[in-house]
């Protein structure tokens, strides 16, 4: 099994990386954050499946894209003891030499320990933000969408490697999502009502 790591915007795919069935997700997410950042394009949520759950990238959607996302949460997950303001404030008190003031602004906090080194603190106080966060699981349906949307790529254009020599998977896969956009595109171009639907081409 090999994976298509796909940021959409909507129902729209506009970014893939690809990676061997056994490879760790996350850090595939920093090249997408990148993608975002140098398309300038503006985000008010990310949501990603619970593979993506690490601290490091709380941190680093919200310092590149200015968004907490919303990643699902395992059943074992608690509130990190570090992630709480007290302990926000300790660090930016023992920084002081580095300009750490317990008194800024929470956002001009946050900025500062993760330029500072302490992006796995930022990450924690954000990943409790979403803990405590009443609306967190109205929130979190909204991957639905996504997995929606992933069953009818694979429904449309055959996304199975199986059979398909290794050494080619990365480029079969990575033109199965180019020939989606193209279609997709045409039929933004021709007012299709619904663009994901591609019932025209049959």
């Amino acid at each position: 099994m090999d994976k298509a790591h796909i940021t959409l915007i909507g129902t729209y795919p506009l970014y893939m990386t690809y990676t061997k069935g056994l490879a760790y997700d996350s850090p595939q997410i920093r090249s997408h954050i990148e993608f975002l950042k140098d398309l300038n394009i503006e985000v008010d949520s990310y949501a990603l499946d619970g593979a993506y759950d690490s601290f490091n990238n709380y941190a680093d959607i919200w310092n590149y894209l200015n968004v907490n996302p919303t990643i699902s949460l395992p059943s074992d997950a608690i509130v990190s003891a570090e992630g709480k303001m007290k302990r926000i404030d300790h660090w930016m008190n023992k920084m002081w030499k580095s300009g750490g003031y317990p008194h800024f602004p929470l956002n001009r906090k946050l900025k500062f320990l993760y330029n500072h080194g302490r992006e796995k603190q930022v990450g924690m106080y954000l990943r409790n933000q979403s803990m405590n966060d009443v609306v967190f699981q109205k929130k979190k349906d909204t991957r639905q969408d996504c997995e929606r949307f992933h069953k009818h790529l694979k429904h449309i254009l055959k996304f199975d490697v199986r059979s398909i020599r290794k050494e080619s998977r990365q480029l079969y896969v990575t033109l199965n999502f180019v020939v989606y956009q193209f279609m997709l595109l045409a039929n933004l171009q021709n007012n299709v009502r619904n663009p994901n639907s591609f019932a025209n081409y049959i």
